[in-house]
């Protein structure tokens, strides 16, 4: 069954919880995320919106990851346009609720910061991530998840990791080692 004006469900995102069920998060056209549960990951329950989450752009992509300790870290556009920042939301309770946000990079060009590509190396303690600027440039950072976690404040503020990545090179505040610019 798919939304009301929505071309269907899209890039699922799947991550399981600490009770071994699944969560999966699917993007549409409409402003809102959607999820999807499951015990066994071959049947899940019809699709809802998710609360809690800002209406991201339209079409967003949406990524998550967990951690050893269970940390689950959400990627995802924060708002419905497309100059709304990229921003990583930090879930210690399994997407109840979100104890931290960090914005991660903001576009003040006129393209579109989306599809988000993350990788934990967890031996090093880095997140390294990828994105793209209008499906027309490419750009690689990474962070120490130390840098990632000490910047992210509980009441949704912090700093931009990567900024203006359509004027040049990747910029890290707070982070030496913030990433190359790569066409």
């Amino acid at each position: 069954e798919h939304p009301q004006n929505a071309f269907g469900f899209a890039e699922p995102a799947v991550v399981e919880l600490s009770d071994g069920s699944f969560l999966m998060f699917l993007r549409t056209e409409e402003p809102h995320i959607y999820c999807s549960r499951s015990r066994d990951l071959c049947r899940w329950t019809p699709p809802e919106i998710f609360p809690g989450l800002p209406s991201p752009a339209k079409g967003a992509k949406v990524r998550m990851i967990k951690d050893r300790q269970g940390r689950i870290y959400l990627f995802l556009k924060d708002g419905p346009d497309r100059f709304a920042p990229l921003c990583c939301w930090i879930s210690d309770d399994d997407l109840k609720s979100f104890s931290r946000k960090v914005e991660l990079c903001r576009d003040d060009t006129p393209c579109n910061i989306s599809y988000p590509c993350v990788f934990l190396d967890e031996e090093a303690q880095r997140l390294h991530m990828s994105f793209d600027n209008h499906v027309s440039e490419v750009y690689f950072g990474t962070i120490s998840l130390h840098d990632l976690l000490g910047s992210a404040r509980r009441d949704g503020g912090g700093c931009c990791l990567f900024a203006n990545p359509g004027k040049g090179d990747i910029v890290g505040k707070n982070n030496r080692n913030a990433g190359r610019h790569c066409r």
